[in-house]
């Protein structure tokens, strides 16, 4: 179910940005429904849906507020979850209602900056979506309150209201604190971020290959984070993208005024997460959690660049450099650079799905095509593709 709905989303973002759709808001927000009911009403899907399900049953037997023995669990968490269970609420609520935070936070942000909604739900799924709003929730957490509030007040130079809010968000993961950098990394653009990724990519051999940060890690209590454990497959990935973004972005970045700025902001954006997630990739754990909100920001920065592109060229100005030719042919190049995002999209959900299939204990027979969808409402119906759970 899950790879067949991410497949007709991919189909209606495609006709949707060739503009072969009449009724595009009514198509988006049959997605964007469908989505938030399935998230909300989910029951066993993730990874850590069970874990976090675990920690609630828990907190009745803790006791006192400020005794936190739970594994994985800022104080920030463990609060809600303690009030949540004093106020009678069950852990199917519990989960449901910040299901529903979480979605409409993040449609709030879509609604207000991405001129292609579908591919931006598309953009949203394989990963935002599938994995952190579905298992991994405190980071889903930050992820769309970042979109929604905190990407508003960093644009608006509301630097007070931001830091405040990224604390808080700190306070239920701590991967939060780095969106600190931001204000600070934004007031030291530079158009040409060649020398600093190269020094990325020096910075995580040398530490990768000495293990100087394990020392650190482990009297941090994290030592597993700071274990090298590279994936060159993710890194390619990752890279990929990063370059589709730099070459849209350079092929429209002609204007010398600030008409623009909102997506020259976003973009270097995206460019300093892009950064720490080479410098730290030598661990997969540590790369993902600390940078996942800044990567976040392609989910509306892709869609505005494409329609960027199409403006430059209706107005029949010349679009960036020589290197960027290939942009120029017409309207079918332009599709062709969506269609190989809307691939890479794809080939990832695929390789998510079926990481959940291998992490949940799934029977053998179940693949990535009838990877079950479980509600509430026949949460039983789960074990009759898994056996057991860790």
């Amino acid at each position: 179910m899950f790879a067949v709905l991410g497949i007709i989303l991919s189909l209606f973002a495609l006709l949707e940005v060739s503009n072969r759709i009449k009724y595009n808001s009514k198509a988006y927000y049959f997605f964007a429904i469908l989505l938030l009911v399935m998230l909300c009403f989910r029951y066993g899907q993730g990874t850590d849906y069970h874990a976090y399900e675990l920690q609630y049953e828990y907190i009745n037997r803790a006791g006192r507020l400020l005794v936190n023995t739970l594994y994985h669990g800022e104080l920030g968490w463990y609060v809600l979850m303690f009030v949540s269970k004093r106020i009678g609420l069950s852990f199917s609520l519990f989960i449901g209602v910040l299901s529903l935070l979480m979605m409409l936070s993040t449609i709030k942000a879509i609604n207000k900056y991405s001129p292609y909604k579908i591919f931006s739900l598309l953009l949203l799924y394989p990963t935002f979506y599938l994995t952190y709003f579905y298992s991994a929730v405190r980071q889903g957490l930050v992820l769309s309150l970042f979109l929604c509030f905190g990407l508003e007040w960093l644009l608006n130079k509301k630097y007070l209201r931001y830091c405040i809010l990224m604390i808080i968000l700190a306070l239920f993961h701590s991967s939060a604190i780095v969106l600190l950098v931001l204000p600070i990394a934004l007031h030291f653009r530079d158009r040409r971020p060649g020398k600093w990724v190269l020094f990325a990519f020096l910075f995580m051999i040398v530490v990768g290959y000495t293990g100087v940060l394990n020392g650190i890690g482990n009297r941090m209590g994290r030592g597993s984070y700071f274990s090298v454990s590279i994936s060159v497959m993710a890194i390619v990935l990752r890279s990929i993208l990063f370059c589709i973004i730099y070459s849209l972005f350079k092929a429209t970045d002609t204007d010398i005024d600030s008409k623009w700025e909102l997506e020259r902001t976003l973009y270097y954006i995206y460019v300093v997460g892009f950064l720490l997630y080479i410098m730290f990739a030598f661990s997969g754990v540590l790369s993902q959690r600390m940078t996942m909100p800044m990567k976040g920001i392609e989910v509306i920065l892709i869609p505005m660049l494409v329609a960027k592109l199409y403006k430059c060229r209706s107005e029949g100005r010349l679009i960036g450099s020589r290197k960027f030719m290939f942009l120029r042919i017409g309207q079918s190049s332009v599709l062709l650079v969506v269609l190989i995002v809307i691939l890479a999209l794809d080939v990832e959900m695929i390789k998510n799905i079926n990481s959940y299939l291998v992490q949940g204990n799934y029977y053998d027979w179940v693949n990535v095509f009838n990877y079950p969808y479980v509600s509430v409402f026949n949460k039983e119906d789960i074990f009759k593709y898994i056996s057991h759970f860790d």
